[in-house]
């Protein structure tokens, strides 16, 4: 990588961070909070980690409530180092967000054979310049160490050194417990040199290599597995189960819709040429029996496609959990592009006004997506924080509080905390199904049975809950946040529980 090209990377990125921090300082009068509510989940789990509670949410009880137990991990540490927690994670967040465009010059550089470094160059400030990952940079969540790990592995692989082949298996123990898609990565990673081991004539000595590189996978990537297993008896944590439950049949029509949307505004030349590479490499890969770099990136981005879309149709903020994958495509369109360009044989000026067109495209989102961040912010600190605030004035330590988001509530009070999505709280999933008045039924059933002393919620979340059971819900306070842009409501309710009905 050239040095200037470095400054330049690290000056972008530093710049980006300035500005998108000064505008969330700005639109909330210097305060710094989180822009999601599920960063204050992660600062919560890593925070009782610190204190030598392995995984709780409430201490004394072990839950498999956290999708990223590797940041867990390292906010829990960096504890005490400084007790600053969500300083911390924003810190981590915004670290692995240029690193993690360092390593996309390094792979872009790499499969365009060295001979581009206008190309790297480019497509690395692109990476920078997109608003959705600069917003989830922002966040403190795990997703741009999960952006870094899958990066550098795909950039380990692309590189073929017999001496970092234990690395990347080591790498993608630690992307599955970044995030469980990380799974998807190491399932074509494992199939990529099973092949080479039985259609390339590998020696025996590769396949003791291959069972030891996945010996080492799973001393990583298995002990959240086996904890999962334990605590809800699933694999997979209690949050895949709880969000699940939130998705109608046809909704993966509307996954679609947002996503090509979201993609199209992140940056619709770059999206465009990314799905023709995708299809183009595809068709001529099998065609001409060529193994193109960019397979597995390809291939990584249409398997969590199909999943997200028929298993996990997420789409929420931004869709943040399909965030990653953007970045995948910038590595496909930027192939595409070389593969365009070495055909055309475009001199370098016309090639470096290409690029600057493709990059100027980012900016409009970029910016607009700063604003909305700081107003996300703004939201989580009218709701969730206000709401912190009335519960440390007006509710007593020792009362129990259920809640449908456990964020800000849970990490910034010492309340015993029922989960009513069922995040930290699995029990509750089994009700999720029913009809809604079971439902409701079940729900009360469930809240007496745990001694809840209060609930607050979102009341269009549970239809009919606290006007079918008056008796035993008495409203006493609410927040109401006018310019809604995040949050799952725009009324927050508080009810005390009366169990003497």
């Amino acid at each position: 990588m050239k040095k200037s090209h470095l400054i330049i990377v690290l000056i972008a990125g530093l710049a980006t961070v300035i500005f998108y921090e000064t505008v969330i300082l700005i639109i909330n009068n210097g305060y710094r909070g989180a822009p999601l509510d599920d960063t204050y989940i992660h600062l919560k789990f890593a925070d009782n980690f610190s204190k030598g509670y392995f995984f709780h949410y409430n201490p004394g009880e072990p839950t498999a409530g956290s999708t990223s137990p590797l940041w867990v991990i390292l906010i829990g540490l960096s504890g005490f180092l400084n007790k600053g927690l969500l300083f911390n994670a924003i810190f981590f967040s915004w670290l692995f967000y240029i690193l993690s465009a360092i390593i996309i010059y390094k792979i872009i550089f790499h499969i365009t054979e060295k001979s581009n470094n206008l190309i790297a160059l480019y497509f690395s400030l692109l990476f920078l310049f997109t608003g959705r990952v600069a917003y989830i940079s922002s966040s403190g969540m795990e997703t741009s160490l999960f952006i870094f790990l899958i990066l550098t592995v795909i950039y380990i692989d692309f590189l073929n050194k017999e001496s970092l082949f234990y690395i990347k298996w080591a790498l993608c123990g630690l992307l599955v417990t970044t995030r469980p898609e990380g799974f998807v990565l190491a399932f074509l990673l494992f199939l990529k040199d099973t092949y080479n081991l039985l259609f390339n004539k590998k020696s025996s000595h590769f396949f003791l290599k291959l069972s030891l590189g996945l010996l080492i996978f799973l001393i990583l990537s298995s002990p959240y597995i086996i904890f999962s297993l334990y605590t809800n008896g699933s694999p997979f944590p209690n949050t895949f189960k709880g969000v699940n439950k939130l998705y109608t049949e046809n909704q993966y029509l509307d996954f679609i819709k947002k996503s090509t949307l979201f993609f199209l505004r992140d940056n619709f030349l770059i999206f465009l040429s990314s799905i023709a590479g995708i299809f183009f490499l595809t068709i001529n890969s099998f065609k001409e029996k060529i193994f193109y770099p960019v397979l597995i990136p390809i291939f990584y981005f249409l398997t969590h496609l199909g999943f997200s879309v028929f298993v996990f149709p997420n789409s929420r903020h931004y869709g943040r959990y399909f965030i990653p994958d953007y970045t995948l495509l910038i590595i496909i369109g930027a192939y595409f592009i070389h593969y365009f360009f070495s055909k055309k044989n475009f001199l370098p000026k016309t090639q470096k006004l290409i690029l600057l067109i493709l990059l100027v495209f980012s900016f409009p989102y970029f910016i607009k997506i700063a604003y909305d961040n700081g107003n996300f912010v703004s939201n989580i600190n009218s709701m969730h924080i206000e709401a912190v605030k009335w519960i440390n004035s007006n509710i007593s330590k020792n009362s129990v509080i259920g809640l449908n988001d456990i964020g800000a509530v849970g990490y910034y009070t010492e309340n015993y905390i029922i989960d009513l999505e069922g995040l930290i709280t699995p029990e509750i999933l089994r009700y999720k199904g029913l009809e809604q008045f079971s439902k409701n039924d079940s729900i009360l059933s469930f809240i007496l049975k745990k001694n809840a002393d209060y609930i607050i919620i979102f009341d269009n979340w549970y239809p009919g809950l606290s006007n079918l059971h008056k008796n035993y819900f008495h409203f006493i306070h609410t927040i109401f946040v006018e310019n809604n842009l995040t949050l799952g409501d725009n009324n927050l309710n508080f009810y005390k529980i009366f169990r003497d009905k």
